[in-house]
């Protein structure tokens, strides 16, 4: 508690302060990459291990490709072409919701009011009431 000149007491309130060596400061991109390269180069030092300890040779069938690998090539061949059809899925599904979201901007962009003619950019008048009061009175907007 503390007092102001007129002898009134008014509680302080003190805020916590931060120390700027424990606060840690936000990631940046660089950060990520950095962080991205050396776990790429763990996994990819865990790869080759795999790989030279597993030089048994394996008979392999693929749509009507026959022969021998090397097992951990193989392996390794079957987790690329793992890895590439989750890529395209993940892909498509980018591509989707892209679509998606200019289709709803298009969307948005049609029905902003022109400045100063009082008409949305489709010629229609321009609503100045909100969507839910339109709806009270029976009209939707276009």
């Amino acid at each position: 508690m503390s007092s102001d000149d007129h002898g009134a007491v008014r509680p302080t309130t003190t805020s916590p302060e931060i120390d700027p060596q424990t606060e840690f400061p936000k990631g940046t991109r660089t950060g990520f990459v950095w962080a991205a390269t050396i776990a790429i180069l763990v996994l990819l030092t865990v790869m080759i291990i795999f790989i030279l300890q597993n030089q048994n040779r394996a008979y392999v069938h693929f749509f009507g490709w026959t022969g021998f690998l090397p097992l951990g090539v193989a392996l390794l061949i079957a987790l690329v072409a793992g890895g590439a059809l989750v890529a395209l899925g993940g892909a498509a599904r980018i591509a989707q919701l892209r679509r998606q979201q200019r289709k709803v901007a298009k969307r948005i962009t049609a029905r902003k009011p022109v400045v100063g003619t009082g008409k949305s950019s489709t010629g229609a008048p321009a609503s100045t009431k909100a969507p839910e009061q339109d709806a009270k009175r029976g009209t939707l907007p276009e």
